[in-house]
């Protein structure tokens, strides 16, 4: 009786240990609360007729790897059962908003594409592979750093560009140094961090509710020819954004 007791509790913390470590593995390590709570532009996604949908949830999902970096110092995700599960909970969190998940699948269709991996980006995988490769301090540091709404985005976009063509220029094929020099700039550089609406609406390119007032503000002095050649600059960051992760 002892023995077959024994054997049934042992079995018991066997099977109960490998459901423990089976979901730490595939759980996802970023908290998806955000996507429900940060004033992004959900209109994009909602227009049968849009073209800005994938862009959109494209930096949107961006929040959390830059948060997973700040946390982790980690760029991407560790393997491909938590890329697979974060981007399942992403697709959960967006149904809430009548987001169907197809339309989430044809813009993130390979999880994959967010799991660390050495030939993403001259072989960087934490900060401190970036620091050895981009360096210590960069122009992001001075133009990245604090506030960036407003005229005060054209620098840091300005910045970000010269950091990656210099990762580029390293490794010419790894066309995901863009996406790693936008969460670097946002996760680790900028004091307000990836949660703030003016960082994630100038570095991830992220369009935002027509009613947030943060951004609002910082844009009521300028002029239409200002706001004009700023709207240009910021289209063709996404547009190239855009076109780097077709190349993934």
């Amino acid at each position: 009786m002892g023995k077959s007791l024994f054997f049934t509790s042992l079995l018991f913390l066997s099977f109960a240990t490998s459901f423990s470590i089976d979901s730490n593995v595939s759980s996802c390590p970023i908290d998806l609360g955000y996507v429900q709570t940060f004033p992004w532009d959900k209109s994009t996604c909602l227009d049968a007729n849009g073209t800005q949908c994938c862009q959109t949830l494209t930096s949107l999902f961006g929040i959390g790897i830059a948060q997973h970096l700040k946390r982790t110092s980690v760029f991407q995700l560790p393997n491909p059962l938590a890329a697979s599960a974060c981007v399942s909970g992403f697709r959960n969190k967006l149904a809430a908003f009548a987001i169907l998940p197809s339309v989430v699948d044809s813009c993130m269709h390979n999880s994959t594409q967010f799991v660390s991996n050495t030939s993403n980006c001259a072989g960087i995988i934490t900060t401190r592979d970036w620091i050895e490769k981009a360096g210590a301090a960069t122009a992001l540091d001075a133009d990245c750093k604090g506030d960036v709404t407003g005229l005060k985005c054209r620098p840091c976009i300005e910045a970000g560009y010269n950091v990656f063509s210099k990762l580029l220029s390293l490794d010419p094929n790894a066309t995901k140094c863009f996406d790693f020099t936008a969460l670097y700039a946002i996760g680790v550089i900028n004091n307000f961090g990836p949660m703030d609406p003016g960082a994630a609406a100038c570095i991830l390119g992220l369009p935002l509710e027509l009613d947030n007032s943060a951004m609002e503000k910082p844009k009521k002095n300028l002029s239409s020819k200002t706001l004009l050649r700023l709207t240009t600059f910021l289209a063709s960051w996404v547009l190239f954004s855009v076109f780097c992760s077709l190349l993934h």
